[in-house]
């Protein structure tokens, strides 16, 4: 809808009645709208049997380097356990049962000999046995601190390997934070932007009409009016096109 009004000229101009309106519904009605929203960021997953193992690990490696052996493994570094025990014991019986067929071959089983023979050749194999048990027991315990440190070190590499991962993600979600702000910040830019020339327009509209007023109240208030001339009137009707 048009309405015909006058300028200070005194020239005819044909005005929309929306036009102005229009112009600030643009700006007021949202339809420079904000950028969508990004998706959710993915956090980051951490395998669900990695925190229980690491910490299983990470204490039973801790423990065989104090000393702290599980009881299954004991005798690997124990010297005369009982498994020990029973075979030394298992071992004198057979040294007594041999000891006394020698000597019955040779008629001398009975009397002190026997006696005096058999706790000789125990003696022997205990010493032996046990010598021998001594050193199985300190190798056992140098293989224990083997595993140990074996362990320690897996868990320490492991928890390096994982905290390389997460380091990693956070600086990809940090690096994806600062791409989203920037978009954001020259979205937030070119929406001003856009929003002022919209506004500036409308200002540079109604600043060329403000001195258009109604050609009634113009003619009962100024008996001087003078009709504009074509080539005037040729000139508003531009300025109507233009906008």
């Amino acid at each position: 809808m048009f309405r015909r009004l006058k300028n200070n000229s005194g020239a005819w101009v044909m005005v929309s009645v929306a036009a102005i309106g229009a112009g600030a519904a643009v700006v007021g009605s949202g339809a420079f709208v904000d950028s969508p929203e990004s998706p959710n960021r993915p956090e980051y997953q951490e395998d669900e049997d990695y925190r229980e193992t690491q910490d299983y690990l990470k204490d039973f490696g801790m423990g065989l380097l104090e000393g702290d052996v599980p009881d299954y493994y004991k005798s690997i570094g124990e010297t005369g356990s009982e498994q020990f025990e029973d075979f030394m014991g298992m071992a004198k019986r057979d040294v007594m049962q041999s000891t006394t067929e020698a000597l019955a071959k040779g008629g001398r089983a009975r009397g002190g000999q026997l006696a005096a023979s058999t706790a000789e050749n125990i003696g022997d194999l205990s010493t032996d046995l046990r010598f021998k048990d001594y050193l199985r027991a300190t190798q056992g315990k140098e293989r224990l601190l083997g595993y140990g440190l074996d362990v320690t070190e897996g868990v320490r590499g492991a928890g390096q390997q994982e905290g390389s991962l997460v380091n990693k993600f956070n600086q990809q979600d940090y690096e994806f934070q600062v791409d989203e702000r920037n978009y954001r910040y020259g979205a937030a830019l070119d929406k001003a932007k856009r929003t002022g020339e919209a506004i500036g327009a409308v200002g540079d509209f109604a600043g060329e009409l403000g001195g258009i007023y109604d050609y009634k109240k113009y003619t009962k208030n100024n008996s001087s009016y003078v009709k504009p001339t074509a080539k005037e009137n040729a000139a508003q009707m531009s300025l109507i096109e233009r906008y």
